[in-house]
Parts: C-alpha cells; sequence; structure tokens
C-alpha cells in the first residue's frame, strides 16, 4: 500500500509535464518526409520529385491526408520552413511553405480522403471509382 501511495503523486505529476514537441526530417534521395506531433496535431508532409512531383500531408490520427501529383519532369523540392501547428477550433492541421525548382508547374490531380485511396491512386495511377466526379458545366458564369 505504501508503494502505490508513493507511486501515485509521481504519476500524476508525469501526467501534468508538458512534453516537448516531436519533429524531424528525413531528406534521401530526392524526398523529403517532415513528421510534426505535438498534442493533437500531428502530420506527416512527403515531397518526391522523381517520376513526376508529388506533394501529400497525411493526417495519421484520423487516417486522412491531401495529396498534389504534378505534371511534367522530376523537380527538386525545398521545404523553406518546417511545418507548424495550426489550430482552428476543432480542426488542427499543420503550415509549411515548399520551393519547386521548375519553371511551370501543371497540377494532375488532386485529392482529400483516407490514406488507403491516396496510396491507391499513387500506386495504380487510376482514380479510384469511389472518388466523386467533378462535373463540368458549359454554362460559364
Amino acid at each position: 500500500m505504501r508503494i502505490l501511495l508513493a507511486v501515485l503523486p509521481l504519476m500524476l505529476f508525469a501526467g501534468t509535464a508538458q512534453a516537448e514537441p516531436l519533429a524531424f526530417r528525413i531528406d534521401a534521395a530526392g524526398s523529403i518526409d517532415a513528421f510534426y506531433q505535438d498534442g493533437p496535431v500531428a502530420a506527416h508532409v512527403v515531397l518526391t520529385a522523381a517520376p513526376s512531383p508529388r506533394l501529400v500531408v497525411a493526417f495519421p490520427a484520423g487516417n486522412s491526408g491531401v495529396a498534389l501529383w504534378l505534371a511534367g519532369a522530376a523537380a527538386q523540392w525545398r521545404l523553406t520552413s518546417d511545418p507548424r501547428p495550426v489550430s482552428e477550433g476543432r480542426f488542427h492541421g499543420v503550415t509549411f511553405e515548399v520551393g519547386i525548382d521548375t519553371p511551370q508547374l501543371t497540377v494532375r490531380q488532386a485529392a482529400l480522403g483516407n490514406v488507403r485511396t491516396l496510396r491507391d491512386f499513387e500506386y495504380t495511377g487510376q482514380v479510384p471509382a469511389r472518388w466523386p466526379r467533378r462535373r463540368r458545366s458549359a454554362r460559364r458564369t
């Protein structure tokens, strides 16, 4: 019983300590991976150059992400500011800045969805049937 009473205050104290954010970055083979986690914010930023540029921001806690696949030749990315937390009410994410060495960028595909869906598109290059199609109107406004 004395041991329990001695440990309990230590556990209560440990629970109130402010943990440092977890942040790391790996640059390898033309790819940049940056991870940031602090409290309710956890994000993995992936920038790949080849065979064509792509940008993915995955939120592992929610199994969701957003991605841009760009048309054109391989180009070198620069992560000019590391991911920083952003919170707006119950929504949490990251903000960061990138640069890319290419004279022109064309978005081939943009997607917001679960991580498996983004990964499926990356591997197959095919838009999954479950993705909604954007309807184009003949009328201009």
